[in-house]
């Protein structure tokens, strides 16, 4: 696993960069998290946030420890 600093203002971007670090298209990389290639597309254009679930899903797609987004799992949380 690896670990990146990860904030909610850089997610976008460091989404990005990781997705395409392993060679994934957006619709690769969208079949393997379950979702469609439209919501990774907001997501890296910072339109959306992931639901609980996906994060961790992406975080082992793309090979990450869980804990880098312990803060938006905190921050969604807390509106519940």
């Amino acid at each position: 696993m690896i670990y990146m600093e990860i904030t909610k203002e850089n997610f976008k971007e460091k989404l990005r960069i990781r997705r395409e670090q392993y060679g994934l298209s957006r619709k690769q990389f969208a079949l393997q998290v379950g979702v469609s290639a439209m919501a990774i597309y907001d997501w890296e254009k910072g339109n959306r946030m992931p639901r609980i679930p996906t994060l961790k899903i992406i975080a082992d797609v793309l090979g990450l420890d869980r804990e880098i987004f312990d803060f938006l799992i905190e921050k969604k949380e807390e509106k519940i």
